[in-house]
């Protein structure tokens, strides 16, 4: 070593070639770069335990209902046009409390006259449910906590996922005194309300209001739709399985919470976005 001192630190790198390589710490990704990815993968056999996730835009509510989305809320989108062309690039985006919120109390107006037709989503227009809202996937985490205003929400739509448990383990009243059991499929399906009495309801913010006794010739309180969480007969299911009038596979559970589960805390779930965030979760896989 013809000079043993220390250097002074400094650190000479040389010229480094410029490079498209874009830092961590970017910016949020634009609606443009979401529609047009600049990376893409190939695979030429199947994937161990693969997990695909995409991004959606989520359209504020008037009372803000989307702040209170949580890790684990099961999403359903509005089928609206969001195309690239479309003036609109926000999605209609509920969880469940959400969704049998705006399954209540959406109503069909007459678009010559003006004129109220009733509940939108009353009894024998299941077709209309199934057109207007899609399930999407299970929410994972929410990419811009920084917004006052829209959401961008980050949804598993295929693969491992952790979900609220609506479902319950605990056997008991609930399932038909079975438990829930590892590799059962769980569902959600649209049941038929009726309100035999005027009744407090729960609003997905926590807020009451009295909702009136159904009755089927008077417009603006026929049956609704609502959605529920249901198991197939036979594997540890309940009854509501059968009066569903249509049912939707959610996830196959892979591992089940420890504790049991309040059926009264359990049964405000599928209400109150807030009473979801007390659920344990348990671990399953969406579309697989």
């Amino acid at each position: 070593m013809l000079n043993p001192a220390p250097t002074s630190g400094s650190l000479g790198k040389g010229n480094i070639p410029a490079t498209n390589v874009v830092s961590r710490k970017r910016g949020l990704p634009t609606t443009n770069s979401l529609l047009s990815p600049s990376l893409s993968t190939s695979v030429t056999e199947i994937q161990t335990n693969s997990t695909a996730a995409a991004p959606l835009f989520c359209r504020p509510f008037r009372r803000s209902y989307e702040k209170a989305y949580s890790e684990g809320d099961i999403l359903f989108v509005k089928s609206e046009d969001v195309s690239a062309g479309s003036r609109n690039a926000f999605h209609t985006v509920a969880n469940l409390p959400v969704l049998n919120h705006l399954l209540r109390t959406t109503l069909d107006y007459d678009a010559r006259t003006g004129g109220l037709n009733g509940r939108k989503y009353k009894t024998g227009n299941l077709a209309q449910v199934l057109k207007d809202w899609k399930f999407f996937g299970v929410l994972l985490n929410d990419m811009d906590t920084s917004s006052q205003f829209q959401k961008l929400l980050n949804v598993t739509v295929r693969g491992r996922c952790r979900l609220p448990n609506y479902w319950s383990h605990d056997a008991g009243r609930a399932l038909a005194d079975r438990k829930l059991k590892k590799g059962q499929v769980v569902w959600l399906g649209f049941k038929l309300k009726t309100v035999d009495a005027p009744t407090i309801m729960l609003n997905p913010d926590g807020s009451q209001e009295l909702v009136q006794a159904t009755n089927n010739g008077q417009a603006g309180l026929e049956e609704y739709y609502e959605a529920i969480p249901v198991l197939e007969p036979g594997e540890g299911g309940n009854d509501d399985f059968d009066k569903c009038d249509h049912c939707i596979p959610i996830a196959v559970i892979h591992q089940l919470p420890f504790k049991n589960t309040p059926l009264r805390r359990q049964y405000a779930a599928r209400y109150v976005s807030d009473q979801g965030k007390l659920l344990d979760r348990m671990e399953g896989f969406v579309r697989i």
